[in-house]
């Protein structure tokens, strides 16, 4: 018989779920559910795993034996998800730990079924893996058995050793900002320094590297402050992230049929930039707090990492090398006024998404605008920050 543990996740290491506390109701949004408990949610992640093992375990050699132990840790109640880990040790002495996330209301469950289909198509159509590889996804009823409160559960990869990360700030008349890591057992710890701006280029090299160049589709609506990318790194100065969750991935605005090809790709590659740029420099504070605006120090490893990420899609893909030329030659160009012109589409997108951070994003876009143009002025766009695959005109 498989033996079985509810957990819970915390700074100091995980902990045995109290009964106390499984008694409680499980947030569900902003709300708390009123017919789900914490015990309802640990016992249908139970069900899905020791039901589905089988179909499972034939997604990945790594999966061998049938489940001796099952550990089931909370590790997150988000928004739209709940994020737990599964430590699985089978009959063979194997240790595997994935990620089981759980969407309960309607429009949740559709957007986590939506995320593991992007997530499964991103894996295989690229080369390199910046995102976990999605095993299994079923709809579940609780042990209540009513319809009416069915959950999505998805099982993918554990990102081992990879930890959620945020903006704080020092006390003090004039504070200054940093970057710290959430890490289960450790509790907060500083990202090591000379890292912050090596993390912001990763990112924006992610999302470079997963645009398609064929149906101009980009990651959209990814979030710093919901914990979309997380971070890794080990003694010897390697630094390493990646994205967790796609919750849309289509085209994000500016494309019509009255542009030829080249055009609409160029309009893609802006507007992907430009997306990419902004959104990258927002956080909450301590992941709850206020909303910030990361200095613009961090604008010029965000441009390097971008080009970095097309560089390797280039290299998959057939995006005409002239259209690189003129992108380059284009961004260049870009005024302060240009951008604040070129950003009102993007800010039209973002609320008819009903993006929370809007308005945030359309009051600090004077200064990111300035700021941005500035940059852009004063690159060299031939001293190795772009790659010279990018320079032939």
């Amino acid at each position: 018989m498989t033996k079985v543990q509810y957990l819970f996740s915390t700074p100091d290491g995980n902990i045995p779920a109290p009964e106390t506390i499984l008694t409680k109701h499980i947030k569900q949004g902003k709300t708390l559910a009123s017919d789900l408990t914490l015990k309802t949610y640990f016992d249908v992640l139970k069900q899905v795993i020791l039901e589905n093992w089988t179909k499972i375990s034939l997604q990945s050699s790594d999966f061998t034996g049938d489940i001796k132990k099952l550990f089931i840790i909370c590790e997150k109640c988000g928004l739209f998800y709940h994020v737990a880990r599964a430590r699985i040790i089978t009959q063979d002495s194997e240790e595997v730990s994935l990620a089981v996330i759980t969407a309960f209301d309607e429009s949740s469950r559709n957007t986590l079924k939506r995320d593991h289909e992007i997530l499964g198509h991103l894996w295989k159509a690229r080369k390199l893996k910046m995102v976990p590889r999605p095993f299994f996804i079923t709809d579940a009823l609780p042990v209540t058995g009513r319809q009416d409160l069915a959950v999505t559960v998805s099982i993918m990869e554990w990102l081992n050793d990879y930890h959620e990360w945020h903006f704080t700030r020092t006390a003090g008349q004039v504070p200054s900002f940093y970057i710290v890591t959430w890490q289960p057992g450790r509790g907060i710890v500083r990202l090591p320094e000379g890292f912050s701006e090596q993390l912001f280029e990763l990112i924006s090299r992610i999302l470079a590297y997963y645009f398609d160049p064929v149906h101009l589709f980009q990651i959209c609506l990814w979030s710093n402050p919901a914990g979309d990318f997380v971070v890794s790194w080990n003694n010897t100065g390697g630094l390493s992230a990646r994205l967790t969750t796609i919750r849309r991935y289509a085209k994000i605005t500016g494309q019509t049929d009255n542009f030829d090809s080249n055009e609409n790709l160029l309009t893609a590659l802006l507007y992907l930039f430009l997306d990419t740029v902004l959104n990258i420099r927002l956080d909450r504070l301590d992941g709850t707090g206020r909303y910030f605006l990361a200095g613009h120090e961090f604008l010029l490893p965000t441009i390097s990492g971008f080009f970095q990420g097309l560089s390797a899609l280039f290299i998959e893909t057939a995006i005409p090398r002239e259209v690189m030329g003129q992108y380059v030659s284009l961004l260049k160009a870009l005024s302060y006024q240009d951008l604040r012109i070129l950003y009102r589409p993007l800010m039209d997108f973002y609320r008819n998404e009903k993006r929370q951070e809007t308005g945030f994003l359309e009051n600090s876009l004077p200064l990111h605008c300035s700021q941005l143009a500035s940059v852009l002025a004063d690159m060299n766009f031939h001293d190795g920050t772009v790659p010279q695959v990018y320079l032939a005109a």
